[in-house]
């Protein structure tokens, strides 16, 4: 996630936080309202999500939030997955998943409240097709929850989800998506075990990698230098001069001027830069340049039940559901 909240602290304290104004894109979930692990305890505290933009990519799988503690508040926030091809088979299930896995006593009787939200998917059929769009998945077992005026937008989806005639023709102000897209290491690294110690001042050698020889590093080094190694437990670096790499004829030589010892039958993996020689991101799971801000044509809902007192752009609310007033 671009945020985890964790509630791993001791007994007696009441945890809290307050994400209010906040720009947030990419992560498999957008924000975690929940331990890393089963093992993290969930504690009812104070946690308010307010006015936050959450910005899905193609990897985004899970949620925009994931809640896992009483006493949470989201509200005046603008979920939006921009069209773009999902990067690979997703679990998605909802813009807000509420659910429990280790709760203390009386986490599951903390109230949860959800309202004046908007979620939006931009996807058409073909970049996410059959995907759930409720406005929240609720699988714990909270005894005291609230979901009121929100809206759950996705036109383009297989079986439409419409949340109210929208106006998306106005991008949101001042934000700037970044995720470039998906693009993995396709260079692959060297390990192995020593068979004898080295000290500072002493060198090992390995063969080159597969495909390589010494014409092809030497052409690149001297823009790719930011070789590194992880030696005996600690990480070493070339540009801090921790290390050195000679390309010689028919291997590479890797001295030690850490002042460490790497001890004989301790292992090492070794990370050699050719970051010149990568590929391009592929452009095709790239967020677009801006991103549309969800504005209702005309007011939605009854404007009863909870209710911000003003909206996402800070104006205040005449009755309507949503982030974003008419």
């Amino acid at each position: 996630p671009c945020i985890r909240a964790n509630s791993n602290i001791p007994d007696g304290y009441t945890p809290s936080f307050t994400l209010d104004r906040c720009v947030c894109e990419g992560g498999f979930q957008v924000v975690a309202i929940e331990g890393h692990s089963t093992n993290i305890v969930e504690r009812p505290g104070n946690y308010v999500l307010d006015r936050a933009l959450l910005i899905a990519t193609p990897k985004t799988f899970k949620s925009f939030v994931t809640v896992e503690y009483g006493g949470t508040t989201i509200r005046n926030v603008i979920g939006i997955t921009p069209n773009v091809p999902a990067y690979h088979p997703n679990a998605w299930t909802g813009p807000v998943i509420v659910e429990s896995q280790s709760p203390v006593a009386g986490n599951l009787d903390e109230p949860i409240q959800l309202y004046g939200n908007s979620f939006v998917n931009l996807r058409n059929n073909t970049n996410d097709p059959g995907h759930p769009w409720p406005e929240v998945n609720l699988t714990g077992a909270f005894t005291d929850t609230t979901f009121e005026n929100n809206v759950a937008h996705g036109p383009g989806l297989d079986t439409a989800v419409i949340g109210g005639n929208f106006d998306l023709g106005t991008a949101i102000p001042g934000v700037t998506p970044r995720y470039k897209g998906v693009l993995y290491n396709e260079f692959g690294q060297e390990s192995g075990n020593f068979a004898g110690t080295i000290g500072s001042g002493g060198s090992f050698t390995l063969p080159y990698p597969n495909g390589t020889n010494q014409a092809y590093w030497q052409s690149i080094a001297g823009i790719d230098t930011r070789h590194q190694i992880i030696a005996d437990g600690s990480r070493y670096h070339a540009e801090l001069g921790d290390i050195s790499v000679t390309f010689e004829g028919s291997a590479i030589r890797i001295t030690n001027l850490s002042g460490d010892n790497w001890n004989a039958g301790s292992s090492w993996m070794l990370k050699l830069d050719r970051k010149s020689l990568r590929s391009s991101i592929p452009s095709v799971h790239a967020n677009p340049a801006d991103l549309p801000l969800p504005r209702p044509v005309t007011a939605i809902g009854s404007g009863l039940g909870l209710m911000p007192h003003d909206d996402f752009m800070r104006s205040t609310r005449s009755g309507s559901a949503g982030a974003v007033e008419p």
